[in-house]
């Protein structure tokens, strides 16, 4: 929302968002045996993903500790949200995720822009000004680095 309003009046794609959920646990161990985001491929559930920030980063959690991140799309009102989410989590990881204590919950509004155009380019250069972004590629991470690439490239072309 800030980067827009830096290009305001380019006519650049304001986009709408999609709100994420991020809820955090410690656990006494990690549930993944390697540091992955854990997709939730099925299509059923309100799990998006798992990751275990403390695999990757140590220092995230106390000595013994993990820390568990769990993503569900949109904004969820539920006010027992962390115990619907180590429900569904038991059929990921088995029982164990009874143990896991709720640390917090976060509510990010403007996650992603929702997927309502693709350019393919992955940027555009209006007046001169190249505006690049995950709202010009696809709503992703890999979309905002893949986007700034090409526009790197395409600036250095000019060159």
């Amino acid at each position: 929302a800030a980067a827009a309003r830096l290009v305001e009046g380019f006519g650049v794609f304001e986009p709408n968002w999609r709100a994420v959920t991020n809820l955090y646990f410690e656990a006494d161990t990690s549930p993944l045996d390697r540091v992955i985001i854990a997709l939730n491929g099925t299509q059923s559930g309100i799990v998006n993903n798992v990751a275990v920030m403390s695999d990757l980063a140590p220092d995230y959690a106390p000595d013994g500790k993990s820390l568990i991140s769990v993503s569900v799309l949109g904004e969820s009102r539920e006010s027992n949200l962390p115990l619907v989410v180590q429900q569904e989590l038991k059929e990921w990881f088995g029982e164990k995720v009874t143990t896991w204590k709720h640390l917090r919950t976060d509510l990010i509004k403007e996650a992603l822009p929702t997927q309502e155009e693709t350019n393919l380019i992955g940027f555009r250069e209006i007046g001169g000004v190249f505006v690049c972004g995950d709202h010009a590629m696809s709503a992703s991470i890999e979309g905002a680095i893949s986007s700034g690439k090409s526009t790197a490239e395409a600036i250095l072309t000019l060159s």
